[in-house]
């Protein structure tokens, strides 16, 4: 989430300009790093897709998102702003038998460490990190 920690800009200028000033450049950073993402209002998110097959394919994705994250950390700095890090997560998806074989994996963004969460949601649906789509099912269920 971007946060503006100075002043909300001068008087007359509206956040949808203030919006777009931030997520153009927050948007440049990841693409030059070959990641996929998503930026909605102050919500930003970030696809990495990795081969748990191959050894060392999920320490190399991490490090891809570890340094987008830095990247886009410095440049928030540069520009009075701040990443929201209680707000900051990951998530990883896959086979059960897929997840079992990952070691212990840790986003390290520096001051802050974060371990993946088990479930995500995301416009409006849970996900859980197998697949097997229980809690999204049960998530809709209670709705009805």
């Amino acid at each position: 989430m971007i946060r503006n920690t100075a002043s909300p800009g001068p008087k007359g200028r509206s956040w949808n300009h203030l919006g777009t000033v931030c997520t153009h450049p927050v948007g440049k950073i990841i693409r030059s790093n070959n990641i996929g993402y998503l930026i909605n209002a102050d919500d930003t998110q970030m696809y990495v897709t990795f081969d748990p097959k191959i050894p060392g394919a999920c320490n190399d994705a991490l490090c891809k998102l570890q340094s987008c994250i830095k990247q886009i950390k410095d440049w928030m700095v540069v520009n009075r702003l701040q990443l929201n890090q209680s707000k900051t997560g990951f998530f990883i998806s896959g086979s059960s038998r897929s997840i079992s074989r990952l070691n212990t994996v840790i986003l390290d963004l520096g001051d802050v460490q974060i371990t993946p969460a088990t479930s995500l949601r995301n416009l409006g649906l849970m996900f859980d990190t197998c697949l097997p789509m229980t809690d999204p099912m049960s998530s809709i269920v209670k709705l009805c």
